[in-house]
């Protein structure tokens, strides 16, 4: 059977299981997708710079929130841990998380956002938005595939000019 599908403006809501979809775009490029076992009530969204489709993966507001609270909480434990070797600290602060380098100074913030279900980081001058990958399990870069913890390792280390994992 083939899927039913609905389009919004910017939103691709699936009513059945598939394997691949193809949406063409005004331009004639096509977006694919190849997930199985999508829920009903997942969603896609169109993205990025035009060319980018993501799979969301949460099924409502309750989910992400569950989600992205754990994903939080796991990030500032893993600080908590590496502000033992590195000159950081960690703090929750109005539902997001903090993380401030003493040496050199500097700042990141890394905050759900509801609305769109994603969590988003802001730091080195950048923001990154990360999607909850329901393979994974996680939320992760879209543009490069990095779990949240990865990502801000990566950044981390960039900041400190030494490698740092969380």
């Amino acid at each position: 059977m083939a899927p039913r599908v609905g389009l919004e403006p910017t939103t691709l809501r699936l009513t059945a299981e598939c394997s691949t979809i193809e949406l063409p775009r005004n331009n004639g490029a096509v977006f694919s997708l190849h997930q199985t076992n999508i829920s009903p009530v997942n969603f896609l969204r169109i993205s990025g710079r035009g060319s980018a489709l993501r799979y969301a993966g949460l099924v409502d507001d309750s989910e992400f929130r569950l989600r992205a609270d754990q994903a939080l909480d796991n990030l500032n434990n893993r600080c908590a841990t590496a502000s033992n070797d590195f000159p950081l600290d960690a703090d929750m602060s109005g539902g997001a998380l903090v993380i401030e380098f003493e040496n050199p100074p500097a700042k990141f913030v890394v905050s759900p956002n509801a609305p769109v279900r994603q969590i988003w980081v802001s730091a080195l001058l950048r923001s990154f938005k990360l999607d909850w990958d329901a393979a994974r399990e996680e939320f992760v870069a879209p543009q490069t595939g990095e779990s949240l913890a990865a990502l801000l390792s990566s950044l981390a280390s960039q900041h400190l000019g030494e490698t740092v994992t969380l």
